[in-house]
């Protein structure tokens, strides 16, 4: 039997388990880790000879389906700095007791998961998927079983049935119409699982709901079905797990389990003696035979590494915290006075309505000039208390947009001076929304794109994830809900 182990699904649950405040003797997290290992070590301990397993994490958050769908998964938070720094500690791990580690990037972890079992289904090998993720039971089959190594429950048809009120091959369409929030799939509007789930019975799928969408007597349903059939179709899009990530030339053998290896890095880089008495007890290292063992390497497989510690100095001295300038811009003489200082280098970011770029629109404008003197120039702040009933609502002491744009475009389309944003893709189109002519901004760096290029593999590039973890020791940025 093959089974994958979901690992970003289990880092997760163990992330936030009971032994999350696990930590080393140097005060660094280990929990998470040891909360992973603890769920499956009884799992393998009870593996057969021929018993094969992966285990799956996901390469990075950028996938296809952001260019299906640019807010996919944008909602969600930034990953905690300790779950990073304990994600790569698990990839380590898995990787000295002799587990396979894939990471593929361009898709997701799921979506290895699913051409795996489609392969081993295709040559009558059943599949034992670790998870109890809701995306990955569309999968479930008479030859793939999820298992909830938290309740130790096995998810066959049944189980889905109960989760979904539809049979495995309709997952995917009862998802299409519920959409999912967590991952900011949006689903047709109105429609839940249970009318989901009543629609599919009916009518078979997502395509016979809409080829029999004048049979449905509910006028309302109905209604939101007409109105959502592009969303509902595009949500497919986003759900259907890939069945066809090219693995070419992978080989997957018989798992063994590596004892000495295993017991060095937990008590080593865990600090964990339970973890080792359970490890000499399931795997006594008298019984382990090293010609058995064999080393896995996959090309494609490109898993997020720690990155190097910076080489400058991370933190600002305490005079230049001291010296740090912040202003807001609420007249044409501040703004003039402020721009007048841009020689070279001027960092821009944009505030806005929403995450959609095609849809938000700009409700201030933040500026830097170098790293102690920033400014915030609002613009379309609205009034507190305001309500649907006030003509007027735009809170007062702000500036036109029109007459901001005027001053600000010179420097935009300097091309001695360059453009610093985060995600500039955004902000490109926000301005765009504004009214700028964005062909005319010349000389654009993104600090977004920079990290990728010089540490992709890491797991995100969000800007908090980088000021937390990367470039700026452990700082927190301040978010605008708290200000």
């Amino acid at each position: 039997m093959l089974t994958l182990i979901d690992g970003n699904s289990l880092l997760f649950r163990a992330y936030y388990g009971v032994h999350a405040r696990l930590t080393r003797a140097d005060g660094k997290p280990t929990g998470a880790v040891y909360g992973f290992l603890n769920m499956i070590l009884p799992i393998l301990g009870a593996a057969k000879p021929d018993d094969c397993f992966v285990c799956v994490f996901d390469a990075s958050r950028q996938t296809f389906r952001q260019e299906i769908y640019h807010a996919y998964k944008q909602n969600r938070d930034e990953t905690p700095a300790d779950l990073i720094a304990q994600s790569y500690m698990v990839r380590d791990c898995m990787r000295a007791i002799g587990m396979p580690v894939l990471c593929i990037p361009g898709v997701e972890a799921d979506d290895v998961i699913a051409t795996l079992c489609h392969n081993f289904c295709d040559i009558n090998r059943p599949t034992r998927i670790l998870s109890s993720d809701k995306d990955l039971m569309q999968l479930v089959s008479p030859c793939v079983f999820l298992y909830d190594t938290m309740k130790e429950i096995e998810i066959h048809e049944r189980g889905v049935f109960e989760k979904f009120g539809v049979t495995p091959s309709q997952v995917i369409d009862a998802q299409s119409l519920i959409g999912d929030t967590s991952d900011n799939v949006p689903g047709v509007h109105g429609i839940g699982p249970k009318k989901a789930a009543e629609l599919v019975n009916e009518f078979g799928s997502l395509d016979g709901i809409y080829e029999h969408i004048n049979d449905i007597k509910n006028e309302r349903v109905r209604n939101l079905l007409i109105d959502g059939r592009d969303a509902a179709y595009m949500s497919k899009k986003l759900v259907t797990l890939k069945t066809d990530v090219d693995l070419a030339d992978l080989k997957i053998t018989p798992f063994v389990f590596n004892t000495p290896s295993a017991l060095k890095y937990v008590r080593n880089e865990i600090e964990s003696n339970s973890l080792a008495d359970k490890i000499q007890k399931l795997f006594p290292i008298e019984n382990y035979d090293p010609s058995r063992q064999t080393e896995f390497s996959y090309a494609g497989s490109i898993c997020p590494t720690a990155p190097d510690a910076p080489c400058d100095t991370p933190t600002a001295p305490i005079d230049e915290l001291a010296n740090m300038q912040f202003e807001t811009i609420d007249t044409i003489k501040k703004l003039d006075t402020f721009l007048s200082h841009i020689t070279d280098t001027v960092a821009i970011d944009t505030e806005t309505t929403g995450v959609d770029a095609m849809t938000a629109q700009i409700v201030g404008i933040s500026l830097a000039y170098n790293k102690t003197h920033g400014a915030y120039i609002p613009l379309n702040h609205i009034k507190p208390g305001t309500n649907l009933f006030e003509t007027d609502t735009r809170a007062p002491n702000q500036l036109n947009v029109s007459d901001v744009i005027a001053k600000i475009m010179p420097i935009l389309s300097d091309e001695k001076i360059t453009k610093i944003a985060h995600n500039f893709k955004y902000d490109l189109h926000i301005l765009a929304n504004a009214g700028i002519d964005i062909t005319r901004i010349k000389n654009m760096d993104d600090t977004m794109l920079l990290s990728y290029i010089l540490h992709g593999t890491l797991h995100g590039h969000g800007l908090d994830e980088l000021a937390s973890t990367v470039w700026m020791n452990w700082h927190q940025n301040i978010y605008i809900t708290k200000i």
